[in-house]
């Protein structure tokens, strides 16, 4: 079965279907959650279905001594071989800069700071393993559009830059998949308030399994740096009820200024591409990159 990977955040939402997705691969797994008795109850379910046993940390990783306590138990195991930072999210109540300066720098931890100082606190069991980190990203972090908690918008956009930074680095592989709305509760239950319109606009929710399965892909083969974007695709289907895919094609990110906050990606779950509408999309993002370079060669009028 190989090392052992480390999934945060793993007794509910994506980080189950993470952890669920890899013990179907064959792969061992350690949940690691705040909530106790949701991991346990995840643990034992998931060990149920797979029939194995899985290992449950607890640990609240929106404090620095939560995060070490979690690393040295994780340390003193001889099975560590991967991790995969997925723990994050908004922290409840007022976002900045509204909330207490107390407050919410806990959510700079929780979704930035974690995921450094883990991969940091690892790096010579992951190195000696030839092991790799995925962290999750969020579209939260993309983009220049306001955003309703800067706090999130800002650990997410830097856990980008920290994964692409890690590039060069051989000994462990530092990867990233960046999805925009998941198919989870919350996600579905805002997504249901929207008139037709707003969702055609907004693009199709993303399946959990899709992107866990984009995670165990980048586990097993992923190159060093490599970053996944899953954006919704706008003027798409509408989720399926049944909340499978017809197909898994990728397509061009949308921005919506209805809910900008969570807009802004291309979703594998998607119906309806063309092979024109495939070409298009190329070209596009062929014309995008060259804009791109033009605009770093060329310097700012000021500056010339």
């Amino acid at each position: 079965m190989g090392a052992a990977v480390v999934v945060t955040g793993a007794a509910s939402g994506l980080g189950r279907a993470i952890a669920s997705d890899l013990l179907g691969r064959g792969r061992r797994v350690i949940l690691v959650d705040r909530d106790a008795q949701a991991a346990h109850t995840a643990s034992s379910q998931l060990g149920n279905t797979h029939t194995v046993s899985v290992p449950v940390l607890a640990a609240d990783l929106s404090t620095v001594a939560g995060i070490e306590s979690v690393a040295k138990r994780l340390t003193s195991r001889s099975d560590v071989g991967a991790l995969v930072n997925n723990a994050g999210g908004w922290l409840p109540g007022d976002q900045y800069p509204d909330s207490a300066p107390g407050t919410w720098p806990s959510a700079l931890t929780l979704n930035l700071l974690a995921p450094m100082l883990l991969t940091q606190l690892l790096w010579p069991a992951l190195a000696a393993a030839t092991g790799a980190v995925v962290n999750i990203g969020s579209s939260g972090g993309a983009g220049d559009d306001p955003y309703r908690s800067p706090e999130y918008g800002a650990a997410k956009a830097a856990i980008r830059r920290f994964t692409a930074s890690l590039g060069s680095r051989t000994g462990v592989r530092v990867m990233a998949v960046v999805p925009g709305w998941i198919g989870l509760d919350r996600a579905r239950q805002r997504w249901a308030t929207l008139s037709t319109e707003q969702q055609r606009d907004i693009g199709a929710l993303i399946p959990p399994e899709d992107i866990a399965g984009a995670v165990a892909a980048l586990l097993e083969h992923g190159r060093s740096g490599q970053i996944i974007d899953m954006p919704q695709r706008a003027g798409r289907h509408l989720p399926p009820t049944d909340g499978k895919c017809a197909s898994r094609s990728r397509g061009a990110a949308a921005k919506s200024a209805t809910i900008p906050a969570l807009a802004r990606r291309t979703g594998p779950c998607t119906t309806g591409s063309s092979p024109r509408s495939v070409v298009q999309h190329g070209l596009a993002m062929m014309l995008r990159k060259l804009l791109n370079r033009l605009t770093v060669l060329a310097p700012p009028p000021n500056l010339r």
